[in-house]
């Protein structure tokens, strides 16, 4: 954290600032560990009791690993103090040119989405091994699964070209994209599975059950709603800097 607090003549938009920098660090610490802990459970059952592995297993460990590098560049930024620099109302695209802001910034915005590719192709392998019977789900299962894996390359590339040419504008460009596409990869992944459960000739009870566990993506579909919600909004808030703590939380 910066020298903020033992300046006695903080105003009080940087201190709501670094109230919300604050929030974010609770909030995404407690998800981080109850995150963990599903994992642990997981790894559980797929090395103690089932013994073995499959491909969505991979692709979920890299999803982990760009987590805690996001997590962990997020408190890096923040202990750094980069973002009260320059008045509250300054524009974001503005305060990311900051020398001291680029490497983590580099590093948050070219890990996101090879993150984000990774844990979407872990749902989608999985619908592939769970439906696999289905042929209209195998065949939706592969075309989520191939246009999600293109979609974050080219978003990693794009990220990677704009951020080594310095071109800050890569935050706008490249971002709101990321969260759009991810909102409707999200959705898609929502509605595939409850589709096939609702389909199949089961127990009703047996199929309800089954639904709650796929409605769980639903808390994915909100997060990404508001990750959008402020990205979009960075450009003309007043307040700008402050809102990316809240899009950090939801993503």
């Amino acid at each position: 954290m910066s020298s903020f607090a033992q300046d006695q003549d903080v105003s009080p938009s940087w201190a709501k600032i670094n109230r919300v920098r604050t929030q974010q660090e609770i909030v995404t610490s407690v998800l981080l560990v109850f995150m963990m802990t599903l994992l642990a459970n997981r790894a559980y059952v797929k090395v103690c009791l089932v013994r073995q592995c499959h491909w969505d297993d991979g692709a979920l460990f890299m999803a982990v690993i760009g987590t805690l590098i996001l997590y962990s560049t997020t408190l890096w930024i923040s202990a750094r103090g980069n973002l009260d620099k320059g008045p509250p109302g300054e524009n974001i695209l503005e305060a990311l040119e900051d020398d001291a802001f680029v490497t983590p910034a580099f590093v948050l915005l070219t890990v996101l989405p090879v993150t984000y590719g990774f844990l979407k192709a872990t749902f989608f392998i999985l619908y592939l091994q769970l439906f696999y019977q289905l042929r209209w789900m195998r065949i939706s299962a592969t075309v989520g699964l191939c246009v999600s894996v293109a979609a974050y390359t080219a978003f990693t590339v794009a990220t990677l070209y704009l951020s080594i040419m310095r071109n800050i504008v890569v935050y706008g460009m490249v971002a709101i994209p990321i969260s759009a596409f991810g909102l409707a990869s999200d959705i898609t992944i929502l509605l595939l599975p409850i589709i096939a459960v609702a389909n199949l000739n089961v127990a009703r009870r047996k199929k309800f059950g089954a639904m709650l566990i796929f409605l769980s993506g639903l808390l994915a579909c909100i997060c990404s709603a508001v990750a959008l919600y402020f990205r979009t909004r960075k450009g003309t808030a007043e307040n700008v800097i402050y809102l990316l703590f809240a899009t950090n939380i939801a993503m």
